[in-house]
Formats: structure tokens, C-alpha cells, sequence
């Protein structure tokens, strides 16, 4: 009886082995590939941060209505009365949101829109405790909706005296001093959104707050990338498999 180990067998180990390690980086470059995020982006406020004789308002209609119809906060109102208008107030018309509009397309790691955000300050009264409110940030990616929680800090002064500009400053929830990207999934792949800020010039700066003068009004965009986020290296699980495999041929070896 012959118990020798055919040549060709190391060999064949070593095929498969090329085999399977190619079929290894295939599938980890495949789940890495997506690079392109088509969709729309929405909005909503909830839950405002006031005293009990402030004046609040809120109507959420940035999804699904009639072109530029956004989502709104009013807060406070003038001297003789609330529905007579005269409020602050935050409006978000998200990219893609309404019936016509075309939505957002996104390369992995670049810039894009989110929509636009218009910031009014007047000189109003029952206003005096409002101090934020928050701001639910809808995705719809290729027809995956996600929501992301954020909130607006909002700070009302006097209507006179050294300092009389008012200040909103947008923020994620779960860090009340910066943004924290949020991680999601889409087709079973994570990636991160994160939120650059706000812009009243085109994308060519960013701030995460901004400081208004009683009776102005300013219109600025939500800028944000989607990110990809680091997996598992590949050369380190791609070694430990050659690491086995050559173990494996150094036994088949020794049994010559």
C-alpha cells in the first residue's frame, strides 16, 4: 500500500487557497462598493423647551405637500396679539421633500444638501423661557427612510441693550456641544451621516450656530457627507487565512 503524498497535491492546497482568498477580497470589496446615495431629505420640529406663558407654534408639513411647503416653529408674537403674527421662527424645507422637487445625489465622503433652513428674529414678547426645541431629520434612500434626532438651542435677549441679537444653534441630541454622527445601515452595510453645519453662502463656509439682529431674517442650508465607516481590515483577515492555509500545507508536507 502506498501512503506517499502525491506532488500535486501541495499544489492543488495551493490553488484553492489563491481560489479562496480571491473569493474572500471579492465579497469584503462588494459590501465597501456602494459609493452613490440617491434620495430625498425632510424635516420636523417636536417637543419645544418653554415656560408656561410662552407663546409656541408648530406645523410640520415638509413631506408630501405642495412645493415649498416646509416644516415650522414659531415662538413668541407680537405686543397686541398672537395671531396677528409677528413671531420668531424656524422654517425647514428639505431637499426633495415636496410633490415635483428633485431629490439629492450623494457620492460617498462629498458634500451635499440636506435643504434649506430660514431663521426670522423678531421683537416679541411671551418668548422669555423658550429655549430650544428639537428637529427631526428624515432620509429617504432609494426609498429606506431614516430619521436622525437633533435640536435647536435657541437664545432670546432683551429687545434692547448692548447685545439685543438673538442666537440659534443647531445640535445632535446625543452631544449637547457638537454634532455626533449618527450611524445607519442601508442594504446591510454601515455608513455614518454626519452633519457639517449651517451655510448662508453656498457651501463655501460652515457654522454650527447663528447670531440675528431683532426684526431680520436669514435663509441658510443644512450641509452634510455620508461616510463610509471603517470595517474590519482586510489585510489582517486576509493573512490570518493565509496563516491557516500554510499551516495546513506545512502538515501535508511532513506527511511525505
Amino acid at each position: 500500500m502506498n501512503n506517499s503524498v502525491s506532488p500535486f497535491r501541495p499544489l492543488k492546497l495551493l490553488v484553492f487557497m489563491s481560489c479562496m482568498l480571491a473569493l474572500f477580497s471579492s465579497a469584503h470589496a462588494s459590501s465597501i462598493s456602494y459609493t452613490l446615495f440617491v434620495g430625498s431629505a425632510y424635516g420636523g420640529f417636536s417637543n419645544p423647551d418653554h415656560g408656561r406663558w410662552d407663546y409656541v407654534d408648530i406645523k410640520n408639513a415638509d413631506s408630501g405637500f405642495a412645493t415649498d411647503a416646509a416644516s415650522v416653529f414659531n415662538w413668541g408674537c407680537s405686543r397686541l396679539n398672537c395671531q396677528r403674527g409677528g413671531h420668531s421662527s424656524l422654517a425647514f424645507d428639505g431637499v426633495g421633500s415636496d410633490s415635483g422637487e428633485t431629490g439629492f445625489e450623494a457620492s460617498v465622503g462629498t458634500l451635499f444638501s440636506l435643504g434649506s433652513l430660514s431663521y426670522s428674529n423678531m421683537p416679541t414678547y411671551r418668548s422669555r423661557h423658550v429655549d430650544g426645541v428639537d428637529f427631526n431629520l428624515g432620509l429617504s434612500i432609494y426609498g429606506v427612510n431614516y430619521e436622525f434626532g437633533y435640536m435647536f438651542d435657541i437664545v432670546n435677549t432683551p429687545n434692547n441693550g448692548e447685545d439685543p441679537d438673538d442666537q440659534i444653534s443647531l445640535l445632535s441630541l446625543s452631544d449637547a456641544q457638537a454634532f455626533e454622527p449618527y450611524i445607519f445601515k442601508f442594504e446591510g452595510i454601515k455608513y455614518e451621516l454626519e452633519v457639517v453645519g449651517l451655510s448662508i453662502d453656498g457651501g463655501n463656509s460652515y457654522a454650527t450656530s447663528l447670531s440675528l439682529a431683532e426684526t431680520s431674517s436669514v435663509s441658510t442650508e443644512v450641509y452634510a457627507r455620508i461616510n463610509n465607516v471603517a470595517p474590519v481590515p482586510v489585510p489582517a483577515a486576509a493573512w490570518l487565512f493565509v496563516s491557516g492555509m500554510i499551516g495546513l500545507l506545512a502538515v501535508v508536507r511532513k506527511r511525505r
